[in-house]
């Protein structure tokens, strides 16, 4: 007997997965649902890996099995199973997702005010716990991918509030890890220096929360699958780099950049998404970001696709103990440092990509990473922009 998930994209019945005795899940569509699937490992047409819809869920959870253990307490879910864990959570795009048939969203918003004082525990037991945080309360229904300590909030009309099925999230509160010193002012910087670069970045901050005891600080950020529109919090359909190779967050490191290329040009022979992708990658690669890995790179999904904005950039250089190999070769080479433009070149060559318009994209994205990494690190502390001012530059020695 097959055990149901239902999926729901802003209060419409889309799809069902089945898992069987065995574990084997399965996908099914609606007949009315809309043309374009749920991923882009998951066409309409059925023609999908066997292992795909069970990836595309995986990927929706935390990859910590810690993380997932404390989950099951918080949420009160029978088990660490993928179904049990996303019944009725906030999760990552546009999808929710219910073990029942009945439509979780409400005619009328469930709005629950969360005050600063609720926002400081969280952010004091996320410093505590890292990423097994979860607190045992009805308010912390939600789930996002990664192995960080995060949680998620509301923000409509100037007030917090606790995001449930029926009141998506529209921001991402990433308090600073005990392990990682000056995480929260290193992430900023990154995320300045992307817009600065040309890119599509989202809105952030580093923000000071205030209770009786002690202010506490996090890195916070706008969510880019979320659009609020006539004080209505909408889902935007998102799907990161390995839910559309249809790949588990087991293998996040393996698909390379030939892999995403591949990924890209199957659904846009113009080569246009490609090229976009490739400024992300020559971004990543030259400040030193060496956890660009698949998860880190998304897809905003509709009747087109379109790559998402800039999110989870960290000079990950910044500490000495962390891998200082990118997680996606250049042309062979995995030390930022020394790539070269042949290296680039050769990424070109072996991707049928123009090398006279990827050296310029490259080129480009250098020198603004020069011109532009004082303003990046304005109001961050003298000693950590010294040290990302270092790293950047190492990054871009040989181009």
């Amino acid at each position: 007997m097959s055990t149901e998930l239902h999926a729901w994209a802003n209060g419409r019945h889309v799809a069902v997965f089945h898992s069987s005795d065995e574990g084997h899940v399965d996908l099914e569509y609606d007949a009315d649902a809309p043309q374009y699937p749920l991923s882009i490992s998951l066409p309409r047409d059925g023609g999908w890996k066997d292992e795909a819809p069970a990836a595309f869920l995986d990927n929706l959870l935390p990859d910590e099995p810690s993380a997932r253990d404390v989950m099951t307490d918080s949420l009160h879910a029978k088990s660490t199973s993928t179904f049990d864990l996303l019944d009725g959570v906030d999760a990552t795009g546009g999808l929710v997702f219910s073990q029942s048939d009945v439509n979780p969203f409400t005619t009328q918003p469930l709005y629950s005010p969360m005050d600063e004082s609720d926002i400081v525990e969280r952010i004091r037991q996320i410093r505590r716990y890292g990423a097994a945080w979860w607190s045992n309360d009805p308010h912390c229904r939600y789930s996002l991918a990664g192995h960080q300590g995060k949680f998620t909030a509301t923000r409509l009309g100037g007030q917090w509030f606790w995001p449930n099925a029926s009141v998506p999230s529209t921001h991402i509160f990433k308090p600073e890890p005990a392990n990682s010193p000056h995480a929260a002012d290193n992430e900023l910087a990154m995320m300045n220096l992307a817009e600065l670069c040309g890119l599509n970045v989202p809105k952030r901050a580093n923000i000071i929360f205030h209770d009786a005891a002690q202010d506490e600080r996090s890195y916070v950020v706008a969510r880019f699958d979320r659009i609020v529109a006539d004080g209505r919090i909408m889902r935007l359909r998102c799907e990161d780099m390995l839910q559309s190779m249809g790949l588990g967050p087991a293998v996040k490191y393996d698909p390379q950049a030939k892999d995403c290329l591949k990924l890209l040009n199957t659904v846009d022979a113009s080569h246009e998404l490609a090229y976009q992708w490739i400024e992300r990658l020559a971004f990543n690669a030259h400040t030193g970001n060496c956890d660009a890995h698949a998860k880190n790179y998304s897809l905003m999904r509709g009747e087109t696709v379109t790559l998402a904005p800039v999110y989870d950039v960290v000079c990950t250089r910044f500490w000495p103990r962390y891998d200082q190999e990118m997680a996606m070769s250049i042309g062979g080479e995995r030390f930022a440092e020394n790539v070269t433009p042949a290296h680039w070149e050769h990424l070109a060559l072996d991707n049928s990509l123009d090398t006279d318009r990827v050296a310029a994209i490259v080129n480009r994205i250098s020198k603004a990473i020069y011109a532009h990494m004082d303003e990046a690190v304005q109001g961050i502390p003298v000693n950590v922009a010294d040290r990302l001012r270092e790293q950047w530059e190492k990054a871009n020695r040989n181009l």
